[in-house]
């Protein structure tokens, strides 16, 4: 039987024949240096022959949210010192509690942690403190996303959330067909913005699209003529650009 130890980037070199013939015939697999490993990464290296780490050497796991949060018992062994988030990702409350309970957790550097949740969940009063404190951690951003409805008929809450948690915004996850006048006011919530799955086609007169500033149209997923007129070359060379 052989014995894995590779010096010469340990990882890279462990994870180039994980199934392999040659991983199949060893005895053990040891890493003989610290590394930072996904989730995928350490589940295939620990699916190898007594897979092990070199005492006195670590693991720092380094991925999204979602994956750190699926990390099992069985696969969460000692050697993993650290945990960093190095994808831009969403979890609510309760996973963003578990994750700053983690060992040395943090963010990787130009990576953003939203912690987002329904109106519902986001304006119980109970975690305001709680809200605001993660607000408060550098590369967090408190989010409260929900559909177009129930944004509006809460904007109340929200608007006082907001006095309460920096920088918190609101996402619609919905597809919504609006004019200029809703749009207006969707946009009066704090930071507010489309979520992945949601989108606006914005439909409306001719005088109230080319009135429209850059900042809401770029909100638009589409933008329609809710009715006929005449426009001028300027005013068409206006509506192009929405």
């Amino acid at each position: 039987f052989l014995h894995l130890n590779f010096t010469t980037t340990p990882k890279e070199n462990l994870l180039a024949i994980v199934g392999s013939p040659l991983a199949t015939r060893a005895s053990s697999t040891l890493l003989s240096t610290s590394a930072n490993l996904t989730l995928a990464q350490l589940i295939a290296l620990e699916s190898e022959t007594a897979f092990s780490v070199l005492p006195g050497q670590s693991i720092t796991l380094a991925d999204s949210a979602p994956n750190l949060l699926s990390l099992t018992g069985p696969e969460n062994r000692p050697s993993i010192t650290a945990f960093t988030v190095t994808v831009s990702s969403t979890t609510d409350v309760n996973g963003a509690a578990t994750l700053f309970a983690l060992s040395h957790f943090s963010i990787g550097t130009g990576v953003t942690l939203t912690v987002g949740g329904t109106v519902s969940a986001m304006t119980d009063l109970s975690l305001t403190s709680t809200l605001a404190g993660f607000a408060a951690t550098p590369h967090v951003v408190v989010s409260v996303i929900d559909s177009l409805a129930n944004l509006m008929a809460n904007a109340a809450a929200v608007a006082t959330l907001a006095q309460h948690v920096a920088g918190l915004t609101t996402a619609m996850t919905d597809f919504q067909i609006l004019n200029v006048a809703q749009l207006t006011a969707a946009n009066a919530l704090p930071h507010f913005g489309v979520a992945v799955g949601g989108g606006i086609i914005l439909s409306d007169t001719i005088t109230n699209l080319i009135a429209l500033s850059p900042s809401l149209a770029a909100l638009a997923t589409n933008t329609n003529l809710s009715q006929s007129g005449n426009v001028s070359l300027a005013q068409l060379a206006a509506l192009v650009t929405l």
